[in-house]
């Protein structure tokens, strides 16, 4: 999902964020709400996911080593058409908060989230999103603190799916992101955080448009494929990798291509393989759109009442004036139809 609302589960990591089409669980309330209309259990869903970056070379660190951690929690629930999530994550260096210079700091977000999704046509299903987010940004900079400290704003996203046959083998989704959104505590400019890791001081949250198409050749496999950001967004923001907020760029979200797939062996498991492939411009520093390739894993194992999924992604995030070591991301969650 797009800035500043995302938090991935294992099942749409792990096929490559080519969700669109697909949602029909949990995950649905992010990549497509309408797929809610397919839900008639009780499900609740624990998650966490984490990144461990090394920082071997930073100006803005004095050159110290620093563990730079990004982590986060979440809650979801669905039933019967509706769904519920509440997330948090922390980005920042929380070993070093309190012994190096002003530039380190730890980010903090809370997304609240519900979703609705219903079946307006034979094999047509709409849905809705509304989502509610709130940052808060610390920091030891007591000179040149960040322009806001603290920021809530909200948006709403809307759904398509459709199947093309009877049989429900072939689906196409289509989701709006962001496409109405409320300004923050002083009503006057958000704060969001880009794919790319870098945060900034923007007027208003970037829409997307996403579209994906589904395909079962069997019902043991789904072959998935979506493109995000067909509009490619451009937004005038404040601020940049030092957070603060001082230097006006233009940030744009280039289209990006997403393929995956799942295939279960067995009735209790499902093996997953997906990747995309990205690019984005962020004014002096990323001009010139380099592609930026991620693959992920993961697998999906039922037990009763009890669902377990496990994924791992190489995260893209390659911001050019950091030197990042293992960015890889680990996906996990349980879930228990009640």
């Amino acid at each position: 999902a797009e800035a500043p609302y995302f938090f991935d589960l294992p099942r749409p990591i792990s096929m490559g964020g080519a969700y669109t089409a697909v949602a029909d669980d949990e995950g649905a309330i992010l990549y497509n709400p309408a797929g809610l209309a397919e839900v008639k259990e009780r499900k609740i869903t624990l998650a966490g996911s984490i990144i461990q970056y090394d920082l071997i070379n930073s100006e803005f660190y004095n050159n110290i080593p620093l563990d730079y951690t990004n982590g986060g929690y979440l809650i979801n629930y669905i039933q019967n058409k509706t769904g519920f999530q509440i997330h948090y994550k922390e980005e920042g260096d929380k070993v070093y908060y309190t012994k190096v210079d002003k530039y380190v700091r730890l980010l903090k977000r809370a997304e609240l989230i519900g979703a609705y999704g219903m079946e307006i046509l034979p094999k047509l299903e709409f849905g809705i999103t509304g989502k509610f987010n709130y940052l808060e940004l610390d920091t030891l900079d007591e000179i040149n603190p960040p322009v806001l400290k603290d920021k809530a704003s909200g948006a709403v996203d809307v759904g398509l799916k459709y199947f093309l046959d009877e049989d429900k083998k072939i689906s196409i989704g289509i989701l709006g992101q962001n496409l109405i959104s409320i300004h923050g505590n002083y009503f006057s400019q958000y704060i969001i955080v880009t794919y790319d890791g870098l945060l900034m001081l923007t007027s208003r949250i970037p829409r997307s448009v996403n579209v994906g198409v589904s395909y079962k050749p069997m019902n043991s496999v789904i072959i998935s494929v979506d493109i995000h950001n067909i509009v490619e967004d451009k937004i005038n923001y404040y601020g940049g990798p030092q957070f603060n907020f001082s230097n006006h760029e233009i940030y744009i979200f280039k289209r990006n291509y997403h393929l995956g797939c799942e295939f279960a062996p067995v009735n209790n498991l499902s093996v997953r393989l997906g990747g995309f492939i990205d690019s984005s411009s962020l004014g002096n520093y990323w001009n010139d759109f380099k592609n930026q390739y991620t693959l992920a894993m993961g697998c999906g194992y039922q037990l009763n009442d009890f669902r377990l999924d496990f994924a791992i992604s190489n995260d893209f995030r390659k911001l050019p004036f950091w030197n990042i070591n293992s960015p890889f991301q680990y996906y996990a969650s349980v879930s228990y139809a009640i």
